[in-house]
């Protein structure tokens, strides 16, 4: 009996003691962050990110309609809709670039984080339209609206 009990304290432990691990959802690990360069002319640069909670973060940078750091909260169903656009656009079978850098035109730049993986395509003009309507639904979804300066 003595033995007995000591063995199940340790299992009894080590079972409720991985509670805190245990409630780690692999959807936690989301980040998407798009980013826009500056190019030879006018063109918008700019940088927005959204974390796993739906914090999005925006840099508006050279001709940007929106200049300096800010921020917004998605909504629960505004995120899904966006990692689910990203899952659902097979954004992981997309090469890591499309063309050259240094051309005249801007870089947009795709970079996803999700469950321990990471992935980064850069489009230097040549990515495919399926690429390029990805990127556009992703800034639709994540709005022009509701962005608030950033608390510095």
């Amino acid at each position: 009996m003595r033995i007995i009990l000591p063995g199940l304290m340790m299992i009894v432990l080590a079972v409720t003691g991985c509670q805190p691990a245990c409630r780690y959802k692999p959807e936690n690990d989301f980040h998407l962050k798009i980013q826009q360069t500056e190019c030879r002319g006018i063109c918008p640069a700019f940088v927005v990110e959204v974390d796993a909670i739906g914090k999005v973060k925006y840099r508006g940078e050279a001709s940007a309609p929106r200049v300096g750091e800010w921020q917004k909260q998605l909504s629960r169903k505004s995120l899904k809709k966006v990692r689910n656009t990203m899952l659902e656009g097979h954004f992981w079978d997309y090469q890591a670039a499309y063309g050259e850098p240094g051309g005249e035109l801007p870089a947009v730049i795709l970079e996803l984080t999700y469950r321990g993986q990471s992935h980064l395509v850069a489009d230097y003009g040549k990515a495919p339209a399926s690429l390029k309507a990805l990127q556009a639904r992703l800034l639709l979804l994540i709005g022009e609206e509701g962005f608030s300066r950033a608390n510095l």
